[in-house]
């Protein structure tokens, strides 16, 4: 059952069942324009009212089928959504590892690229040149860190996917460590 006829179907069956299991009276209505309401109180500004029969079997509790049925629909209703629920989250942990994976790479890309210049500037010296080597030691040391942070956000991001597809115990076990 797709969860767009699972939600009709529970709308039917609420609108089906009055709230109490005592019969309440029903008024079909229709107002000087001609739209028709339905209504569980007369209307004093309505054109014409009458009382609409609803039979005893759609009062909720009345069939004990029909309310074992809207029951199971209820159920059925809730596992679509805690399935939907649970795919958004993993769809989103995995975009989570993706991003960090891609971070790490740039992080990577970029400490390469800056022990490439370092390297050159210390070929400069063997030349008697004089380039400012302590600015490419320091774009050094900052993209090592960058590539620190981006290994550790990674880790982080798949311990949490790890966590999940091992189940809601063991992420409660996790969170209970220090």
């Amino acid at each position: 059952m797709t969860m767009r006829s699972t939600l009709t179907l529970l709308c039917c069956l609420a609108l089906c069942w009055p709230a109490g299991a005592q019969a309440q009276a029903i008024y079909k209505s229709i107002d000087a324009q001609g739209h028709v309401t339905y209504s569980s109180t007369k209307p004093a500004t309505a054109v014409q009212a009458e009382p609409v029969a609803v039979p005893r079997d759609l009062i909720r509790g009345a069939n004990p089928e029909a309310e074992r049925r809207r029951q199971e629909v209820e159920r059925e209703a809730d596992e679509v959504q805690r399935r939907r629920v649970e795919q958004q989250e993993e769809r989103s942990r995995k975009a989570a590892v993706a991003e960090a994976e891609r971070r790490l790479k740039a992080a990577r890309e970029g400490l390469n690229a800056a022990q490439q210049r370092a390297y050159g500037a210390r070929q400069s010296l063997d030349r008697g040149d004089r380039p400012d080597s302590e600015v490419y030691r320091d774009q050094v040391a900052r993209q090592e860190r960058k590539v620190r942070e981006a290994e550790r956000a990674l880790q982080e991001a798949k311990a949490r996917e790890g966590q999940a597809q091992a189940g809601p115990g063991s992420q409660a076990a996790a969170k209970a460590k220090p």
